[in-house]
């Protein structure tokens, strides 16, 4: 009796990761995509890193898609290298007229 709970209890958990990461998935805007309409709005975007500033109290990260190229601060100063494949959750912003995505 037991087993079959837990056994009911595993794969119902799994089925809701999947379903989860499923839906994750679906979110992922091209960068190209991002525009006014986000602003302030939370977003996530996938890309690649093509620079990376580090200054005293964040980095700016240039991030790239086929579709377009966007700044990300990162408060954090996680650890990053050129080239690197990443997803990015952030709110968008403007500074000096441009999009930009601030990390969560």
């Amino acid at each position: 009796m037991q087993e079959k709970w837990l056994f009911r209890f595993a794969l119902v958990s799994s089925l809701i990761g999947i379903l989860i990461v499923y839906y994750m998935s679906l979110n992922i805007l091209g960068i190209g995509e991002v525009n006014e309409d986000y602003l302030d709005q939370p977003v996530r975007i996938k890309g690649y890193i093509s620079n990376i500033n580090v200054l005293d109290s964040f980095y700016l990260i240039t991030v790239y898609d086929k579709t377009g190229e966007i700044v990300v601060i990162d408060f954090d100063k996680n650890s990053y290298l050129k080239g690197e494949e990443i997803t990015i959750r952030g709110t968008v912003s403007e500074y000096d007229g441009e999009l930009q995505l601030i990390m969560k």
